[in-house]
Order: C-alpha cells, then structure tokens, then sequence
C-alpha cells in the first residue's frame, strides 16, 4: 500500500479499510473488464493483413479478462477469434467445424498462420448448388449456391475456382471451373441456360450462403428480373446445407483420393473434379430410387466407364476392391476360437425411433468405413502374400496378421469386441438384453446408439452431447457421417416432427422380393391360407416327381424373406 493509501486508512478500523479499498478497486475492475471485453469482441481482421498479430492480440485479451476473474471457456474463445477473420478465412473455419476439430490457443495460432500461406499461394473454392423440393407448390425449384475454400492448397498448387451445382431432390451435380469467384454471375446464368434451354426446366428460387457475390447489385438486379426468389440461409448455419456440406466433402475426398492414386500434375485436379461429378451422377444411391442422371434427364446413364455387373433383376453391382485373407483353410480352436457376433434386432430399431419420435430427439445416422480392420486378432493367423504385392525376394514366406481383415470368421466378432471396448469407454452401458444398444445418461442429457454391423444410429435429446459422441467416433474409426437418419437396413424414415410422427417404409425392399419370385404384378390381397391349418410331414411330396417339382420352389427362401419385413 502506498504512502496516500496508508494515510487515508490510518485511523480506520480493518472492516472500513477492506470496504472502501473494494469499492475503490472493484470500480476500476469492473471498468478494465469493460473496456478489455469491448476490444475483444471488436476485433475484426481486414482483408489482406497478417492474420498473427491479430491472433496475438486477442490471445491477449482473453487472458486479461481471465486475470480479471473472468475467464472464457475454450470453445467460447475459440468461435470469438474465428468470428474476427476476414472472409477469405471462410473456408478455413467450415473445414474447422466440420471435422469436429478442438486446438488450444497456441494451436489455433499456428493453425491459421499456415491457412494463411495456403490462402496467399491460391484461392481455393468450391461452389455447391442444391435442388429441393419441399415446397408444395407443384413444379416449384429450388436451388441452393454456395462457395467454400475447400482448405486444401497444400495439395492442389494452382487450384481455380470449382463451380458444382448439386440438385438436392435429384443429386445431380453440375461442375464449372473459374478463375475468380467473381465469375459465380456469370456461370450462375451459364447454369440457368442450360437448364431451360437443354432440359425445359424453370428456376423458382435461389437460396444461397450470404456470400458476398450473391448479394451484388447485378446479381440482384438478374434475380428480380427473372422473377428467381433469393433465400438466404442464417449466419454461420451449414446444418442448413448438409447435403450440400456433405457433396462438397465427398467431393474434395474422392478427388484427393484419384489425384494421390495418379502421377498427374497437380494442375490436373480440375479434370479430376469434373470425373468424380461425372461419376456420381452415373452411379446408384440410397437417397433416390434410380441415379440422379436418369432422374434429371430422364435418360438412362451409360455406365461402360464402370467396372460392373447387372443381376437378373437389372441391379448394377459396382466391384470394389478389398484386401481378403487369403491362404490356409482356418480351423477352430487353432486360429479362431468363435465366430459368433451379435447384431441390433430389428425390432429393437422402431422402438428406439418411437422414443425419438414422442420426445422429438435427434436421430443421427454414421457408417464405419471398412469396420472389420479396426478388430483386434488375439490369435495367430498367417495368409499368403496378396497378388501383386509379392516380395519376389520373400516369396516362399506367408503373411502374419497383426489385425484382422476381411475374410476371417472371427472378423465380425473381432470388430464387435473391439466397438464395445470403445463406446464403453466412453461412459456407454450396454444393454443386457440388447447386446447392441448402448445408452449414456449424463445428467438430464441421453443418447442411445445402435449399431448393426458397421451402421450406427444415434438418437438424442442434446446436440452438444451428440457433437461429443461423434468426436469421440471418429478420433477412434474411420467413419463417414451420413446426417438425419432416413434410410437404415433397408427401411425408409418419414419423420414430422410438427406432430411428432415417425413413419417407417420397405417398400423397395417388398417390391424386390416380389421381383426376385415374379409377383411383381400380382394385386394386393389377404392371406389365401385359412387360419389354424397343422402342417405335417405327411403332406410332403412323395413322389420322385413331386420332389423334382418342389426342389425348383424357392418357398424357403421366401419365407426367409417375408420374415424380415415388419
């Protein structure tokens, strides 16, 4: 205490001293706070300046409010200095939130100075256009346009601009490549011809990200001129584009996988693009009955550029390939002891969708990719040496196992053992009964998960606590998020949260099984069986005739397939 200080308090008793120092101290506290809070949260980058000393800066900020007593929790800070970056960092922060990502300060530094030299060498963006047709109206379209840095300059040098449109209700992309985003008016109108000219089709509605080339004078101007409806989705939203997230991801994986596969120069990433586009408008998906190409156009896809085959039933089978174990034939007891895995029941899945349905819950929907890798192998398992990777100098020699692959019979058990390890690790109780159904309660806070094989469903009542769980997946597998559960196992999820409804259909499952045994034209109708009838051994064939007859009658198979329809 200083000489003043000491002269002031010197006839005060302890309890006034420490009263009136508070008062003294605690305004100016309260005022350092003020001031400290208001620099913090009016932080905002300029285009073209170094991105360190503004970090810096409010690294600064954040720890003298937490000296002040009044600290920012990590995530709070983390979305306070990603708010403050200028509009080139915007795909910077969607590739942040989308992979889940959690840096400290000193991470998030060093994070951003490297986005920064990415950002300088190119500009790298991606623009995704979205088709849906939830509106009522008939013949209304919608489409969606979005551009985002696709964060990945340290592979593609000399990135352009990638234009790709995507058709929600259809899922038919369109690719444009550009120079400069200012060039989105321009392809948006190349688009926009295209699409009334070659196929007849009229754009209703435009809904877009709020990025600045959508909201300019002339592009303004072309919409109410066109009679074209702007929708823009809410700041810091891309939940509300998740089809278009998730094309744009799909995108950016299969192009870094053909380009990482090829000795092509970097410069080629561009063609690479508009093939996986090609692809994927070509090929069969859950989402839609027939491939987006046949769909938008109303013509059949040639697909002489895939590897397939097309069964009886007119289904393409794209091959994929798979390293399988390959050898010896496996004995029990030597190199595999049980076989054994259980999966979710079937009727275990509505009830757990009726629960999300009358408490209007979240159902989320994952995948793990090649799920029977992840499994751990307790016993010895020696293959032969795959083709093509043979060691011509070790070629007498086999493989050992370190972990199981596909093609073991204790592949599916190993992977089973190993994903409950994991979930219970992170705080899940495993149904007794159900030995795949895993629940977490954590306060009022709950979530059960489901796994079938390599499907996982996800329902919960906490978007935070699900956010955690995915995390917590994917630092652990190699998963791929598929969003609001709406087709699992072959069933088909209608939801209407408005009256808290869950709808369930198989019905493309019921229309291939009618297929596969050629009642596809038959007319609906009641059970031609009475009720009550005994069958015996009795009424069994007889004859060598009768058996011949019966042998070409799939009736078990059949019966197998009606079982699985609820």
């Amino acid at each position: 205490m200083n000489f003043e200080l000491q002269k002031q308090y010197e006839t005060t008793d302890a309890y006034n001293m420490i009263m009136g120092l508070k008062g003294m101290f605690q305004d100016q506290a309260r005022a350092e706070r003020f001031n400290t809070s208001k620099a913090l949260f009016s932080c905002r980058l300029s285009e073209g300046n170094p991105v360190s000393p503004h970090v810096i800066k409010m690294i600064g900020h954040i720890e003298s409010l937490e000296k002040l007593g009044f600290p920012l929790s990590q995530e709070l800070a983390t979305d306070v200095i990603l708010q403050s970056l200028s509009a080139s960092f915007e795909p910077v922060i969607l590739n942040f939130h989308m992979n889940g990502m959690e840096k400290s300060m000193t991470e998030l530094h060093g994070m951003l100075k490297c986005a920064e030299e990415s950002i300088k060498k190119s500009s790298n963006h991606l623009m995704i256009v979205q088709k849906t047709t939830t509106f009522k109206k008939k013949g209304a379209e919608v489409y969606e346009f979005r551009i985002t840095n696709n964060c990945c300059s340290i592979y593609f040098e000399d990135m352009l601009y990638g234009h790709a449109p995507l058709m929600n209700g259809f899922r038919y992309s369109y690719v444009y490549l550009m120079i400069h985003k200012l060039e989105s008016f321009e392809k948006f109108k190349e688009f926009q011809n295209e699409v009334q000219n070659q196929l007849g089709k009229t754009i209703k509605c435009l809904r877009s990200d709020r990025g600045g080339e959508y909201l300019r004078h002339e592009f303004g101007d072309h919409l109410n001129k066109c009679g074209i409806v702007p929708q823009l989705t809410p700041p810091g939203t891309p939940q509300w584009n998740g089809v278009s997230e998730r094309r744009n991801r799909t995108l950016l994986d299969m192009v870094r996988s053909m380009m990482s596969q090829s000795d092509l120069p970097l410069q080629f990433w561009g063609y690479a693009l508009e093939t996986v586009a090609f692809t994927l408008n070509r090929v069969p998906s859950k989402t839609v009955k027939k491939t987006p190409y046949e769909i938008w156009t109303g013509k059949s896809p040639g697909l002489s550029f895939l590897r397939k085959t097309i069964d009886m039933d007119e289904n393409v089978h794209v091959h994929k390939a798979r390293l399988v174990a390959k050898g010896f034939k496996q004995i029990q007891c030597v190199d595999y002891d049980e076989a054994f895995s259980p999966v979710a029941m079937l009727e275990s899945i509505p009830i757990i969708l009726a629960i999300a349905a009358y408490f209007d819950y979240e159902i989320w929907q994952m995948d793990v990719k090649m799920a029977f890798l992840n499994g751990n192998l307790s016993e010895d398992v020696y293959m032969t040496q795959p083709e093509s990777f043979v060691d011509l100098k070790e070629a007498r020699k086999v493989c050992k196992l370190n972990k199981s692959i596909y093609g073991l019979k204790q592949a599916s058990r190993s992977w089973n053992i190993r994903f409950d390890e994991v979930v219970k690790g992170f705080d899940f109780i495993k149904n007794e009964e159900e030995p795949c159904v895993y629940k977490k309660v954590s306060g009022s806070k709950l979530v059960f998960l489901i796994l079938y094989v390599d499907d996982i469903l996800l329902v919960e009542n906490d978007i935070p606590m699900l956010e955690s769980v995915k995390t917590s997946l994917r630092n652990s597998f190699s998963i791929k998020d598929l969003g609001d559960a709406s087709y699992i196992l072959g069933i088909r999820i209608y939801r209407d949260r408005s009256k808290r409804l869950i709808g369930l259909s198989q019905d493309m499952y019921i229309d291939k099984v009618l297929k596969r045994f050629n009642m596809q034209d038959s007319k609906n109708g009641f059970l031609l069986m009475a009720h009550g009838i005994n069958l015996s051994k009795s009424q069994c064939s007889s004859t060598i005739d009768e058996r011949d007859k019966m042998s070409r009658i799939t009736y078990a198979s059949a019966i197998g397939s009606i079982m699985y329809a609820m």
